[in-house]
């Protein structure tokens, strides 16, 4: 994405799913940070399906990357510019394009506010099976890994690309399989973490919605109480429903 790979300060990955290769999987993430030497960060995502307001989640973190950055009381000045990449196994934006980028931009001036935030969606369907000359196509095409000896070509042609490819081509089977039998656990163990917490959360908040039911209705009843030992006393009605709280229909029906 215009980064040359010497300018890579800091690389991790956050949240390494496993890729979609057993029957049943449906869910694929790789989530990778990026930190440039002049302080610029980078969020590196592939989703293989659509979400619900996939869009929207995208703006959203790369704001979060933004606003992370400053603690209370810095400086504006300090804030450095923040990518997301979204690399997409769908048409995410719909227009038929494989790379939109997108800034805080005023269509109808072509104005840019500012380029502090960014966001490229990149969707591997759009990617055309002709070379476009690009390093970003290069990239993808061996990315989809559908060509293997294409995979090869492009290798040949980009040091970068090659080393990569080199080093999935070392790794033995054994070695593979473990890598996935490990991302495969790790995900089950995720889900059912999630599937637990939800379920934790809805009990907790069941049992807040019925204790404050409950003391509600404790609060009527004792209401009701009251009004009722005024109401023998002879106290006006409008006094009763002064101070118990109650209507005064409530009140002549007791």
């Amino acid at each position: 994405m215009d980064v040359p790979a010497e300018e890579f300060a800091e690389l991790t990955a956050i949240d390494p799913q496993q890729n979609r290769r057993f029957k049943g999987d449906k869910l694929s993430i790789l989530d990778v940070k990026v930190k440039t030497q002049d302080g610029k960060m980078i969020d590196i995502e592939i989703q293989r399906e659509h979400v619900k307001a996939m869009n929207e989640r995208a703006v959203y973190l790369n704001a979060r990357m933004l606003s992370d950055q400053l603690k209370r009381s810095q400086n504006y000045a300090k804030l450095k510019k923040v990518v997301s990449i979204v690399i997409a196994d769908f048409d995410m934006v719909r227009n038929g394009a494989y790379h939109n980028r997108f800034f805080m931009h005023d269509p109808v001036t072509g104005s840019t506010l500012s380029d502090i935030m960014q966001i490229d969606v990149l969707s591997l369907p759009n990617v055309p099976d002709v070379d476009d000359k690009s390093s970003l196509w290069a990239w993808l095409r061996v990315i989809e890994g559908k060509d293997e000896k294409e995979m090869e070509e492009i290798a040949e042609k980009n040091p970068h690309i090659g080393k990569v490819v080199m080093r999935l081509a070392e790794m033995s089977e054994d070695e593979a399989e473990r890598e996935m039998a490990f991302r495969q656990e790790t995900f089950r163990r995720d889900m059912v973490a999630r599937a637990e917490y939800v379920k934790d959360e809805a009990r907790a908040e069941g049992l807040a919605e019925g204790l404050a039911e409950g003391r509600a209705e404790g609060r009527a009843e004792n209401a009701e109480a009251v009004a009722r030992r005024m109401k023998a006393d002879d106290l006006a009605v409008e006094q009763i429903a002064k101070y118990t709280g109650l209507e005064i229909d409530e009140i002549e029906r007791l």
